[in-house]
């Protein structure tokens, strides 16, 4: 008896002593930072390992019908679908002033993402079928809808998006018609969407947005889409020059030409301004001229030196 006494204070001992050594490591997760290794995301404990991608994004060109691809730094959490990741940014603007914004109304949510085989299920909140949303003119169901679809087609090509409306409010997404989602005047049901070329915007749409700004005195809105490398551009510069020095009186966009890196695009237009000086009007008329447009902020923009030595060298 007393040796069995004696064994188990021993057993005792020995296991006080390896739960001090090693008790808080065998009930408790540490997560610890590799501090040898840079290039390893920091650890969240709560929400897994993040790290920063870069995603394409289908933002609205502003005071246009047509979307822009734009390149943005997504927080992805571990295990987490990147198309996923893109989606819970698509409602959101980027910060500062901007050519594009969010096709999203700001009552309009995303609030289920799912994927059966080749299919992308993405379920809106029944706000998105509220016309008040949409009577300020800034935004449409379809660049809503096409703003997702692109954006996740753009990303996985193989598949094809359902997009469905939580019509009652209670969560559960139904398909809805063409006509509902503003696409044609359908009343069928729709069926899984793939990537729409038609409605986003390349280099010879963007300059074309410009332009017509420019030609009806609206300068903030041109802003956005020119870069300049060398000369101070702003909107009062676009105002004296656009608007008292060369007016726009008409163009046409002929073709565009991108080179093999995208880092900038080449359009090809006429066009004709009317050119003040000492108070009498001179037609300047551009005939075949490529205005060169350098990816700037994620899109073509007009690059303004080369567009005004253009304009400057036109015979008169």
């Amino acid at each position: 008896m007393l040796k069995k006494y004696k064994k188990c204070i021993v057993l005792l001992i020995l296991a006080g002593i390896i739960f001090a050594c090693f008790g808080c490591n065998t009930f408790i997760t540490i997560y610890e930072e590799n501090t040898q290794a840079n290039d390893l995301p920091q650890l969240h404990p709560d929400d897994g390992i993040r790290q920063i991608v870069t995603g394409t994004l289908y933002y609205k060109l502003l005071n246009t019908n047509y979307l822009v691809p734009v390149q943005r730094e997504i927080d992805l959490i571990v295990n987490e679908p990147l198309y996923e990741a893109l989606l819970r940014y698509l409602s959101r603007n980027m910060d500062g002033p901007s050519a594009y914004a969010s096709a999203f109304p700001p009552n309009v949510r995303i609030i289920e993402v799912s994927q059966s085989g080749n299919i992308i299920y993405v379920t809106l909140n029944q706000e998105f079928l509220r016309a008040e949303n949409y009577a300020s003119g800034k935004y449409s169901k379809m660049l809503v809808v096409y703003s997702i679809v692109n954006t996740i087609t753009k990303y996985k090509e193989q598949v094809s998006v359902q997009i469905l409306v939580d019509e009652n409010g209670d969560g559960v997404g139904e398909r809805i018609s063409y006509s509902a989602l503003s696409l044609s005047p359908s009343l069928s049901l729709v069926e899984p969407l793939v990537y729409n070329s038609e409605v986003v915007a390349d280099a010879g749409r963007i300059l074309e947005q410009a332009f017509n700004s420019l030609a009806m005195q609206f300068f903030d809105r041109a802003l956005p889409l020119f870069t300049a490398t060398e000369m101070k551009i702003d909107e009062n510069n676009l105002r004296v020059l656009f608007g008292l020095e060369y007016k726009l009186k008409m163009f046409s966009v002929k073709k565009v030409i991108t080179s093999a890196d995208s880092s900038v695009a080449y359009v090809e237009i006429d066009a004709e301004f009317q050119y003040y000086s000492t108070g009498e009007a001179k037609s300047i008329v551009i005939d075949g001229a490529n205005v060169p447009m350098y990816m700037a902020d994620g899109i073509y923009k007009i690059s303004f030196e080369d567009l005004l030595r253009i304009i400057e060298e036109a015979p008169r």
